[in-house]
């Protein structure tokens, strides 16, 4: 099995939390590629809710999926970072995949599209960032809008053009954050480490800066 989950998401960093469970065609050794999206809490796609992909270990019915150049067309949508991962929205929860290269389709600026995936684990992203397995990760485009992240360590995290408006970050850890032209309005940063970070309205030396 391969493992390129996009850079963005720090497949290294995620890998070793990954609870995997595998349909047994990819088990006996079926090479797929890994990939990620964003989907509601009972697994239904944000675009079109009445589809609902499986829950782990399980194959999605195989479509016909439009293999034009068009950006967002028919078929089964893998995000290729952050922009595409939070192009319908907030990310909360997301589904790591594995699709075949024979059954990809179009790959675009954003996201790819496949005519079949196969959903290996579902995972929280708001913990994962709690839990501090997101350090130095690259989060640019980032829509973590109104996400829980106490006491987050966002040390060293790329979280450029992010938009945290209205998120929890109260006690969060953006020692050396990059949050050039991230939404932080709303955000309470109470407690916030922002020492080293920067922001397009500040650089951050001790504790004692705030947001202006």
């Amino acid at each position: 099995m391969t493992t390129a989950l996009a850079g963005y998401l720090a497949i290294g960093q995620i890998a070793q939390h990954l609870d995997l469970t595998l349909p047994d065609d990819i088990a006996a050794g079926e090479p797929v590629t890994l990939g990620i999206r964003s989907v509601r809490p009972d697994g239904r796609s944000h675009h079109d809710p009445s589809f609902r992909w499986p829950w782990p270990g399980n194959w999605t019915p195989r479509i016909d999926a439009d293999a034009s150049a068009a950006e967002c067309s028919h078929g089964l949508h893998i995000a290729l970072g952050w922009r595409g991962l939070s192009a319908t929205g907030p990310v909360h929860v997301c589904q790591i995949v594995g699709y075949r290269a024979a059954d990809v389709a179009h790959v675009g600026a954003t996201k790819l599209r496949v005519s079949q995936a196969a959903v290996l684990d579902v995972w929280d992203v708001h913990r994962m960032v709690r839990d501090g397995n997101l350090v130095g990760a690259n989060l640019s485009g980032a829509n973590l809008r109104s996400a829980d992240l106490y006491g987050a360590d966002l040390s060293r995290a790329d979280l450029r053009s992010a938009d945290l408006s209205g998120a929890n970050l109260r006690s969060a850890n953006l020692y050396g954050a990059n949050l050039r032209s991230a939404d932080l309005r709303y955000a309470d940063l109470s407690g916030a480490n922002l020492r080293s970070a920067y922001h397009d309205k500040w650089t951050c030396h001790d504790k004692r800066n705030r947001l202006r």
